[in-house]
């Protein structure tokens, strides 16, 4: 029997991306558990230290983009997952603002948009939050993605906890409609 962590008797070693992948997963456990020390000191330090480790891998990818910059827009997903939200809308506008940080991939970009848009309604920014929401809707539509599906559900519920006008209300409805299928 060969011992485990091995393949055909040789060590197996996990590579940066999948290491990075990892953390972020942790980073975002222990953010929706509401452990913000072991988020932020420990699995966020760990995005970014494996992700500085990437240097033309040609690993197949999968999952959010850990090259580029990305480890800030896990930070502000997991400041959205610990309710942190004026810092996590901030960080979101931030990376998102320089586009080159945002992954070029439609579901991407509406997951990250929609994040932000999350994070904005929750610090009772609606305005702001339903204009992303807008305008993220046709690539909503086209992707028909689940993942963001459910993100745009988590927009919907923080949304429906503010006060909202008429115009905000029918987007906010039809949101709902799409995030449910």
């Amino acid at each position: 029997m060969l011992p485990p962590g091995t393949v055909g008797g040789l060590p197996l070693r996990a590579n940066p991306v999948i290491r990075a992948h990892a953390a972020r997963r942790a980073a975002q456990g222990h953010a929706r558990r509401g452990d913000a020390g072991a988020c932020r000191g420990g699995a966020l330090e760990r995005v970014r230290s494996h992700a500085a480790e990437v240097t033309g891998d040609r690993t197949p990818h999968w999952g959010p983009r850990i090259e580029n910059g990305n480890p800030r827009l896990i930070e502000a997903s997991c400041m959205l997952g610990l309710s942190r939200f004026e810092p996590a809308a901030d960080l979101f506008a931030a990376e998102r603002l320089h586009g080159s940080a945002v992954p070029a991939d439609s579901n991407s970009q509406a997951r990250f948009a929609v994040r932000q848009a999350t994070a904005l309604a929750g610090a009772g920014r609606l305005d702001e939050a339903c204009q992303i929401v807008e305008a993220t809707l046709p690539v909503i539509k086209r992707i028909d993605s689940a993942t963001v599906g459910a993100e745009l559900g988590r927009f919907v519920e923080q949304a429906r906890t503010r006060r909202a006008g008429p115009g905000q209300l029918t987007l906010i409805d039809a949101s709902a409609a799409l995030a449910t299928g």
